[in-house]
């Protein structure tokens, strides 16, 4: 049965700390050793609110068998980064790695390795990638919402809006306005009002 498989996170915690003779230290050998347990997939925190208190044992989960193997996070990144400048592209490393969260020096790595999947432009002294056919929009107006991915997703903004105007669309408190961009140039923010049912 499952509970056969299953730890709790105090049970692991007093698993460690018994060969641990610094409490403090413990405790956080415990923590690091639960991350990186889940990492490798020695087991799986069961979802909990406010946090997770469970694991079960990897073994007892039904994974494939691909997604066992060393290179699966590679092969996943990879994919990743790919689907990326296919929708987001063309977009610079810098861009990427806003988006994403992932350090520059490992997604210069990765797209490196991946230089023979994308197609790469020069543009002010900065390279931008894409993969495949980029989507096209349709028409030359567009009227984006509020945190609309293409402000949100790239590093260097200034191919449409100047930076002295930046103010305007990213406010305080990271609120990120609407905007209204013909193609490549924004004409300005806008904003919805709200009067009774109107």
């Amino acid at each position: 049965s499952p509970s056969d498989h299953m730890l709790s996170r105090e049970r692991i915690t007093a698993i460690v700390e018994e060969h641990v003779q610094d409490k403090e230290v413990g405790e956080y050998f415990a923590y690091t050793f639960i991350a990186l347990g889940c990492l490798r997939g020695l087991f799986f925190g069961l979802p909990d609110k406010p946090a997770i208190k469970s694991f079960v044992s990897g073994r007892k989960l039904n994974i494939e068998p691909w997604q066992r193997e060393p290179e699966r996070l590679s092969v996943a990144l990879e994919s990743y980064i790919l689907r990326y400048f296919q929708y987001y592209g063309p977009a610079t490393v810098a861009d990427f790695s806003h988006w994403s969260g992932l350090a520059q020096k490992t997604a210069k790595e990765y797209i490196h390795k991946l230089s023979g999947s994308l197609d790469v432009y020069q543009h002010n002294g900065r390279d931008y990638y894409t993969h495949g056919d980029t989507p096209d929009g349709d028409g030359d107006i567009a009227l984006l919402g509020k945190f609309d991915p293409l402000f949100v997703s790239y590093k260097h903004k200034d191919w449409a809006i100047p930076p002295k105007f930046e103010k305007q669309v990213w406010r305080s408190a990271g609120w990120v306005e609407g905007v209204i961009l013909d193609r490549d140039k924004a004409l300005g923010t806008w904003r919805h009002s709200l009067k009774g049912r109107k």
